[in-house]
Protein backbone atom coordinates (compact mmCIF):
# COMPACT_ATOMS: atom_id res chain seq x y z
CA UNK A 1 0.00 0.00 0.00
CA UNK A 2 2.84 2.40 0.76
CA UNK A 3 4.26 2.04 -2.75
CA UNK A 4 0.92 3.05 -4.28
CA UNK A 5 0.77 6.08 -2.01
CA UNK A 6 4.35 6.99 -2.87
CA UNK A 7 3.67 6.66 -6.60
CA UNK A 8 0.64 8.95 -6.42
CA UNK A 9 2.56 11.52 -4.38
CA UNK A 10 5.43 11.57 -6.85
CA UNK A 11 3.03 11.85 -9.79
CA UNK A 12 1.19 14.81 -8.29
CA UNK A 13 4.44 16.57 -7.41
CA UNK A 14 5.79 16.04 -10.94
CA UNK A 15 2.54 17.37 -12.38
CA UNK A 16 2.59 20.63 -10.42
CA UNK A 17 6.33 21.26 -10.78
CA UNK A 18 7.33 24.13 -13.05
CA UNK A 19 9.69 22.88 -15.77
CA UNK A 20 12.05 25.87 -15.53
CA UNK A 21 12.82 25.35 -11.83
CA UNK A 22 11.95 21.66 -11.70
CA UNK A 23 14.80 20.32 -9.60
CA UNK A 24 14.54 22.92 -6.86
CA UNK A 25 10.75 22.86 -6.64
CA UNK A 26 10.52 19.06 -6.73
CA UNK A 27 13.18 18.77 -4.00
CA UNK A 28 11.30 21.28 -1.88
CA UNK A 29 8.00 19.42 -2.29
CA UNK A 30 9.55 16.06 -1.41
CA UNK A 31 11.23 17.55 1.66
CA UNK A 32 7.88 18.92 2.87
CA UNK A 33 6.25 15.50 2.44
CA UNK A 34 9.13 13.67 4.11
CA UNK A 35 9.16 16.08 7.05
CA UNK A 36 5.41 15.74 7.52
CA UNK A 37 5.54 11.95 7.32
CA UNK A 38 8.45 11.73 9.76
CA UNK A 39 6.80 14.10 12.23
CA UNK A 40 3.52 12.19 12.02
CA UNK A 41 5.22 8.85 12.55
CA UNK A 42 7.20 10.22 15.50
CA UNK A 43 4.16 11.80 17.17
CA UNK A 44 1.69 8.97 16.57
CA UNK A 45 2.94 6.73 19.38
CA UNK A 46 2.84 9.57 21.89
CA UNK A 47 -0.64 10.65 20.79
CA UNK A 48 -2.00 7.12 21.09
CA UNK A 49 -0.56 6.73 24.58
CA UNK A 50 -1.91 10.13 25.68
CA UNK A 51 -5.39 10.07 24.14
CA UNK A 52 -6.09 6.43 23.45
CA UNK A 53 -6.36 4.67 20.12
CA UNK A 54 -9.84 5.81 19.06
CA UNK A 55 -9.35 9.45 20.06
CA UNK A 56 -6.02 9.61 18.22
CA UNK A 57 -7.82 8.57 15.02
CA UNK A 58 -10.59 11.09 15.71
CA UNK A 59 -8.12 13.95 16.16
CA UNK A 60 -6.16 12.88 13.10
CA UNK A 61 -9.32 12.92 10.99
CA UNK A 62 -10.17 16.43 12.25
CA UNK A 63 -6.68 17.55 11.31
CA UNK A 64 -6.61 15.91 7.86
CA UNK A 65 -10.24 16.54 6.87
CA UNK A 66 -9.76 20.16 5.71
CA UNK A 67 -6.65 19.14 3.78
CA UNK A 68 -8.64 16.53 1.86
CA UNK A 69 -11.32 19.11 1.07
CA UNK A 70 -8.69 21.52 -0.27
CA UNK A 71 -7.19 18.78 -2.44
CA UNK A 72 -10.63 17.99 -3.85
CA UNK A 73 -11.03 21.52 -5.18
CA UNK A 74 -7.53 21.87 -6.65
CA UNK A 75 -7.56 21.57 -10.43
CA UNK A 76 -4.45 19.99 -11.86
CA UNK A 77 -3.26 21.33 -15.18
CA UNK A 78 -2.94 17.82 -16.61
CA UNK A 79 -6.65 17.12 -16.19
CA UNK A 80 -7.62 20.22 -18.12
CA UNK A 81 -5.29 19.26 -20.99
CA UNK A 82 -6.73 15.74 -21.10
CA UNK A 83 -10.23 17.12 -21.60
CA UNK A 84 -9.05 19.27 -24.51
CA UNK A 85 -7.29 16.37 -26.26
CA UNK A 86 -10.24 13.96 -26.24
CA UNK A 87 -10.95 12.67 -29.75
CA UNK A 88 -14.47 11.80 -30.81
CA UNK A 89 -14.23 8.14 -31.86
CA UNK A 90 -17.76 8.08 -33.30
CA UNK A 91 -16.66 10.14 -36.30
CA UNK A 92 -14.25 7.44 -37.55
Amino acid sequence: MYRGYLTVNMDVMMDITNLRIGGIQFSFLTSIINTGASAGEAASGTLVSLFGFSRAFLYASWFLGPVLLMLYFIKLKGRENEKKNIVDTKSF
